[in-house]
């Protein structure tokens, strides 16, 4: 009975100080009772009329979509905590959305809806697209730029029908990366972990790919040189023209066309599956 008495003791005792201590804390990093909410998510609209070139956007674990204005009309719309708003402006030429800055020691709770960045452009040529994110989302379809630069921790990215004038880079730490219908000068994609899906992908003039693992699938794409890194996975899937290939592997299964053509394919990896054929 001592022995249970003392075990609740030391228990209401231990969690006392763990209050207090939390309580310390939060002073010192000016938390007050309306930091702690349950705010709501709402939807801003906007039409922006003042022309641009540029696009930059910076977002933090929201979903982010881009896409072809069906009206001819530039919009965006924020999904966000009424308390913490996203904000845009147009600054030389570059529109620039970013998100809500954090403030100290402060949560949100919303259920049943999701945070979201979603920008409709018109159908014209655009500058540079620069996109960065921390996890979350991301779609972009139909639309028409010179360099598209996408940067993200993890999530899920989606790209459809976009043409690159010069450059598509793409990097993903984790996660998966679908494409499809992509024409650019030059591509890349760098990630640690994850699907590269690729299909319909044609740069005319090189494709660098450099994962540490997961799986690689080309469907029907081509490049005047096409270069791939990994250290485990499977790399497999067809191409359009033929090329001359250099394989390394140290271990695992290769299979390719023999040279052909006046493209390159060079593949390197540690262990994996290697199969790639023409169509």
């Amino acid at each position: 009975m001592r022995t249970s008495i003392k075990l609740v003791v030391t228990g209401v005792i231990l969690i006392f100080l763990g209050a207090a201590t939390c309580g310390v804390s939060a002073g010192f990093m000016g938390f007050n009772n309306n930091d702690l909410s349950t705010s709501d998510v709402v939807t801003n609209e906007y039409e922006i009329e003042d022309a641009f070139r540029d696009i930059q956007i910076k977002g933090d674990d929201e979903k982010i979509v881009l896409a072809k204005a069906t009206d001819g009309k530039c919009k965006l719309v924020f999904d966000e905590y009424e308390n913490k708003p996203h904000s845009y402006r147009i600054e030389n030429d570059k529109l620039i959305i970013e998100k809500a800055e954090d403030r100290k020691f402060e949560l949100n709770f919303s259920i049943g809806v999701s945070k979201g960045i979603t920008l409709y452009i018109p159908e014209e040529q655009y500058g540079n697209i620069d996109i960065k994110t921390d996890s979350g989302r991301v779609d972009i379809s139909g639309i028409m730029t010179e360099d598209l630069t996408f940067k993200g921790d993890s999530g899920l990215v989606s790209i459809k029908d976009v043409k690159c004038i010069d450059t598509m880079q793409l990097t993903v730490d984790s996660g998966a990366m679908n494409l499809e219908g992509i024409r650019c000068t030059d591509f890349s994609a760098n990630g640690d972990s994850g699907i590269l899906n690729l299909k319909d992908v044609i740069a005319s003039r090189s494709m660098d790919i450099k994962r540490e693992s997961g799986m690689v699938i080309f469907d029907e794409c081509d490049a005047g040189s096409i270069t791939v890194k990994t250290e485990s996975g499977a790399i497999k899937g067809t191409l359009l023209t033929g090329k001359t290939f250099k394989v390394k592997a140290e271990h695992g299964i290769v299979r390719v066309p023999d040279d052909s053509g006046r493209g390159s394919c060079e593949i390197e990896t540690e262990s994996g599956l290697v199969q790639i054929t023409l169509k």
